[in-house]
């Protein structure tokens, strides 16, 4: 499966989303399989996807918006993955909304992949395995992967961590809605975008966009706003010029990170970086490094870290292959309470050790 889903398939790429995000017992030996492949994947090479994600209130046209700039991405020659986040019925824990079918002109387009998922009970405005269809999303080959969060509230904060740019969509809005809007999400977002500014609502859109300017200003944060239309396609050349400039900047970070004459401090400064996605590039590259501050730098960084990033800590001290590494990994192999860290480093451990034969 997970060769196919390398080589694009798209049917391999949503069957192995499915498997991650069941809960079934019997599939738990596949899904560990699975992340094993992929996290090994993932230690190997950079990262090149772009991921945007999109929150804001029920009404700000999230869909419209994804489903229109969506077409604007294709035509800058980009392929593009879209993982929607649904509200939950209470009683299956299926997807309420179905956002696909909000996207049909999209959904028909040959380098498009859309994906709605659950959020089930997971707080955070996304789903527990959205991070993990992000990675496989990645693996497929995708350049733009979007992921629209279920709506705007302050547990929506995890999104960040999953995402390089956090783009928060409102519709227009008078001063007494500016004022409900919550401060987190607010302060966290990238970009401010204005939808709707079409119509009746236009001059509504550009007093919003003043408003919002000048409270951020009040806030002492230079966060971009932005108007557009997903209903006209106006307003999406400034943002892809905003959202590209942070783009360039991470492929700058992935292909430098790996040159021979980055110093082995730069990369644990950069590995200590609170982006994700910096992190991870520093990490690959830290594995080419033959310096014994890169052991101690990995060890640390998975020290601080969730099992899907302990796994790639685990995988790239293997690559590193540094033999000062077999007690921490025995120690991770007999007692990680998880049992996907556990296999990861038994394998790594026996890998160090039959180096000494």
């Amino acid at each position: 499966m997970f060769n196919d889903l390398l080589n694009g398939d798209r049917r391999a790429l949503a069957k192995a989303i499915t498997l991650v995000e069941s809960s079934a017992p019997a599939d738990m030996a596949a899904t560990t399989g699975l992340l094993h492949e992929l996290a090994t994947w993932q230690a190997s090479r950079p990262q090149l996807a772009f991921k945007i994600g999109l929150s804001g209130p029920p009404g700000a046209g999230k869909s419209t918006l994804i489903e229109s700039f969506g077409q604007y991405l294709l035509e800058q020659n980009k392929s593009l993955a879209v993982l929607t986040i649904d509200p939950s019925s209470p009683v299956t824990k299926g997807s309420l909304l179905g956002d696909k079918t909000r996207m049909q002109q999209l959904a028909r387009q040959p380098n498009v992949f859309i994906r709605p998922s659950p959020a089930k009970s997971h707080l955070g405005g996304i789903s527990e395995h959205t991070g993990k269809a992000i990675s496989l999303c990645e693996a497929a080959g995708y350049d733009i992967i979007l992921v629209e969060s279920v709506g705007v509230g302050q547990s929506e904060a995890e999104i960040v961590k999953i995402v390089d740019k956090l783009v928060l969509v409102l519709p227009p809005a008078s001063g007494d809605e500016l004022q409900a809007l919550k401060r987190g999400i607010f302060e966290l977002a990238d970009v401010i975008l204005i939808n709707k500014a079409d119509g009746d609502l236009k001059n509504a859109a550009e007093q919003s966009k003043q408003s919002y300017a000048g409270a951020l200003k009040l806030m002492g944060r230079p966060t971009p706003v932005l108007s557009a239309s997903a209903k006209e396609r106006t307003g999406f050349n400034a943002l892809w010029q905003t959202l590209s400039k942070a783009m360039m900047l991470l492929l700058f970070i992935a292909t430098g990170c790996a040159k021979s004459g980055t110093t082995t401090s730069e990369l644990i400064a950069a590995l200590q970086q609170k982006n994700p996605r910096i992190a991870r590039q520093a990490l690959v590259a830290l594995t080419r490094k033959p310096d014994p501050k890169a052991l101690e730098a990995i060890i640390s960084y998975s020290e601080r870290k969730g099992t899907e990033d302990r796994i790639a800590a685990i995988l790239a001290i293997r690559q590193l292959n540094d033999k000062r590494a077999i007690p921490w990994l025995y120690v991770l192999s007999k007692g990680h309470l998880d049992e996907s860290v556990q296999n990861a480093a038994a394998q790594a451990l026996t890998f160090l050790e039959n180096q000494d034969r």
